[in-house]
């Protein structure tokens, strides 16, 4: 694997979480390595692949993360790099995070990089499932293997008291359970789902309010916000709905998850290995409840969520439970501290490190 790279990586001042992944695996290669791995920030400009063809003079592989950059936006580049690399002789590591999930046009552009990869990485063993299961990825390299997905913020020492933060203790005040959920929001994603527990635990009696450390992303047919509007007012949540929309330092949004009471997800497939915004609330000191995953072997290469389950600070329902599900766990386990230690961002990272092969 390699001792030396240049990592694709994306401008944007909002990265989404695979773009945030990727930023922060170059500075810990090069934390390990100094001077021996950079960051290519990848802006679609002309004559761009001969700039990425020079950076790589001295370095042994370019690592791509994919997406680089947002949904149609630079398809071509990052093809036209890998295939620079390749023609001098460098090796290419790409890092798949999602395969069946994908849009099949996303998907179908996936395909143009797959054949200039010397090593694929996947998120989790389901994606490797997935990638193997589709004929069309035929022509890619047998030489594969999994990278634990770690956190992509870190938690500081102290959390400052912010607007939104005071906004949720205040309904916690008012006897409110703050039900939490942290990432993009989008329909594969289920976040709706998380709804659906908040008017099943108003159903139960309890009153709720339900905190979306995040904000809305497309890409697909539907619209994500206005599906998601129409649903809280078919529940009758309109005011027990936070949307922070986007956070940008790490203090602010765990100064929001330290506000909730407690941190859900409902996922169609389960937990799987890939889910970083889990890891993210696992750092957290208040319990994270998910459904299993449908394979018994997801964690098996990620230390991290391995430790969390044994610990039960991530707590794992049936992996077809309901909305109901959810809100009689929650209801019966009202005000439970998790025992064990939170996950450690830099334990979590080391565990990356590792997995892609960079050892001195």
């Amino acid at each position: 694997m390699p001792k030396s790279s240049v990592s694709l990586v994306s401008a944007s001042p909002t990265p989404c979480g695979v773009e945030s992944f990727a930023r922060l695996v170059v500075k810990q290669l090069e934390a390990r390595a100094p001077g021996r791995h950079d960051a290519y920030p990848l802006t679609g400009q002309p004559g761009e692949t001969a700039l990425i063809a020079r950076a790589l003079d001295g370095r042994d592989a370019l690592i791509v993360n994919l997406p680089v950059v947002a949904w149609k936006r630079h398809v071509l580049a990052p093809v036209l790099a890998m295939r620079a690399a390749r023609r001098l002789g460098k090796d290419v590591l790409l890092i798949l995070h999602e395969w069946a999930d994908l849009d099949w046009k996303r998907r179908a552009t996936y395909l143009l990089y797959v054949p200039y990869a010397t090593r694929i990485l996947f998120s989790s063993p389901s994606v490797r499932a997935q990638f193997e299961a589709d004929r069309k990825t035929r022509l890619a390299t047998r030489n594969r293997g999994l990278v634990p997905i770690p956190p992509n913020i870190e938690r500081p020492v102290s959390l400052p008291a912010t607007t939104v933060s005071e906004a949720l203790a205040a309904h916690r005040r008012t006897g409110k359970l703050v039900l939490g959920h942290f990432g993009s929001i989008y329909p594969k994603k289920q976040s709706l789902q998380v709804l659906d527990i908040a008017a099943a635990l108003k159903a139960e009696g309890q009153p709720v309010h339900a905190a979306f450390v995040g904000s809305f992303i497309g890409g697909g047919t539907v619209d994500p916000k206005a599906a998601f509007d129409e649903r809280v007012r078919a529940l009758g949540l309109e005011n027990d709905v936070t949307v922070t929309g986007y956070i940008g330092p790490s203090a602010d949004v765990f100064a929001a998850l330290e506000a909730c009471d407690i941190l859900v997800y409902l996922f169609a497939e389960g937990l799987t290995s890939r889910r970083g915004s889990v890891l993210a609330c696992l750092m957290a000191s208040h319990p994270v409840l998910v459904n299993a995953p449908a394979n018994a072997d997801e964690f098996a290469h990620h230390p991290s969520f391995a430790r969390a389950i044994a610990d039960g600070r991530l707590a794992l329902l049936p992996h077809h439970a309901t909305a109901a599900d959810y809100a009689r766990w929650i209801i019966e386990h009202r005000g439970w501290t998790p025992a064990g230690e939170a996950v450690s961002f830099v334990r979590a990272w080391e565990d990356v490190a590792a997995a892609i092969g960079a050892q001195d």
